[in-house]
């Protein structure tokens, strides 16, 4: 039996087992000649562009859904070796140690976020890399709306205001309105450049703009994170200290004590699936694309619900 191994269970690896299930049926192999085997260490497919939305229950897809209607098999494993000239992959699983041979080889395993070496990052900081660490987060906003009402209790700080940054900004508000987190809500973005978005160009940054403004989310450029701990963070601009009030302005007479935050989010920059739906309403597409469109579409909506956003003068109604 011939074997093709499709290492990560991403868009990637997804598409390139189903597409290898599908040429098979085409050229009427039958499944006993081909076997197509998927290898993660998760038992579901994660949608990592909603990892940072209000309700995260549709970003895990569990993989017997998508792969065995195919044909396609899967294991859990994590990946450790591989070997071309034996053309064996060695994993781990929770039996132990594995030997997986293959014919073909589809190496898809993805990226995976790195954290910047921050003191005290690793252990007070947040992130929506994986659909682990989402759950994560959401489950600290919980906790955090079980608490009694204080100061800095609501205050969200995100460091990073590319696509994904802003992403998770204008989802935050949703977040913790969920979490049940009443009082003095603060979404503070942070980033090191002078604009928001700085790489999705100046057209779009006004767009960006008034919606991050229509949600109330306030801005710190030209910044970078020096430390956090576990209800602070330490913003310096061009090595000197900067520190954030807890109210709605700086205040001087703060000096140099540091503000209370109880929630730091590091971000990445990802790749954004947008969902359109046009104005037929027997069309529908689902599409992988440059960030840009997928930021526009979702900004659109959040900053006008229920208004119709045009793209290259094609109308797609928000939903």
């Amino acid at each position: 039996m011939a074997r093709i191994v499709v290492l990560g269970a991403g868009f990637a690896g997804l598409w390139a087992a189903l597409g290898a299930a599908r040429k098979r049926d085409e050229i009427g192999a039958p499944a006993a000649d081909v076997q197509m085997l998927v290898v993660d260490p998760n038992t579901y497919h994660n949608s990592r562009v909603r990892n940072y939305d209000v309700d995260i229950n549709d970003a895990a897809i569990p993989l017997v859904e998508l792969l065995d209607p195919a044909g396609v098999d899967h294991r859990v494993a994590e990946v450790r070796e591989i070997d071309p000239v034996k053309q064996h992959v060695s994993v781990t699983t929770n039996g132990g140690s594995e030997v997986i041979g293959y014919d073909r080889l589809v190496l898809a395993l993805g990226s995976q976020l790195v954290r910047p070496a921050i003191p005290g990052l690793m252990s007070n900081g947040f992130d929506v890399d994986t659909y682990a660490a989402a759950v994560r987060l959401d489950r600290h906003l919980a906790g955090l709306g079980e608490q009694a009402v204080s100061e800095g209790l609501a205050t969200v700080v995100i460091v990073g205001a590319g696509f994904t940054g802003i992403e998770v900004a204008t989802e935050m508000p949703g977040k913790l309105e969920k979490a049940g987190l009443s009082g003095n809500r603060r979404i503070i973005l942070v980033d090191p450049n002078p604009v928001v978005g700085e790489t999705i160009g100046e057209q779009a940054r006004p767009i960006v703009s008034e919606a991050l403004a229509a949600l109330g989310v306030e801005t710190r450029l030209n910044v970078t994170v020096t430390s956090v701990d576990a209800s602070s963070v330490t913003l310096s601009n061009a090595g000197a200290p900067f520190f954030l009030s807890l109210q709605a302005r700086p205040s001087s007479s703060l000096g140099n004590r540091p503000p209370t935050f109880r929630l730091v989010v590091m971000v990445s920059h990802m790749f954004a699936k947008t969902e359109m739906i046009s104005s037929n309403p027997q069309k529908k597409w689902n599409v992988l694309s440059n960030p840009f469109w997928g930021l526009l579409l979702r900004l659109n909506i959040h900053a006008c619900q229920g208004a119709t956003v045009e793209m290259h003068g094609v109308p797609f109604s928000s939903h």
